[in-house]
């Protein structure tokens, strides 16, 4: 697992562990959307929306100098805030970096955050979506 990707698990843990409930966790999930930067409006295309997530969400990812970069939007702070965890993890590492991020961070993060199934199902479809970019990116 590429070293980016273990130190926001790490915090997360740590994070996860040090929370006195649910609520307090949930609170650092929130705080992680906050320091996101906004998505530009013109990213906001139909081919970035995330079908069946209960709310609205946008995955955009490109590859620049060799390094995948993402932006995502969403309109529920916990979704933003499980999202910009996303972009910790995954921005800046090349597409196969990004292909080879296991499944278990995603249940790392949805699992400490207490998801309904359509918050996991919305979750999890934004996850493949930036693996998808990557794969798009893959051989460029």
């Amino acid at each position: 697992m590429n070293e980016q990707i273990k130190e926001v698990m790490q915090e997360l843990k740590e994070t996860a562990q040090a929370a006195s409930d649910a609520w307090e966790f949930n609170e650092y999930i929130i705080e992680q959307g906050d320091l996101l930067e906004e998505m530009p409006k013109e990213l906001m295309t139909p081919d970035a929306k995330i079908a069946g997530c209960v709310s609205t969400v946008y995955v955009y990812g490109e590859l620049n100098d060799g390094r995948m970069r993402y932006n995502v939007y969403s309109d529920a702070q916990i979704v933003k805030g499980l999202l910009a965890l996303f972009v910790r993890m995954l921005d800046g590492l090349t597409p196969q970096e990004v292909l080879n991020c296991p499944d278990e961070v995603l249940e790392a993060i949805a699992g400490k955050a207490s998801l309904t199934p359509s918050r996991m199902n919305g979750l999890h479809a934004a996850f493949m979506q930036m693996q998808g970019i990557a794969t798009k990116y893959k051989n460029k």
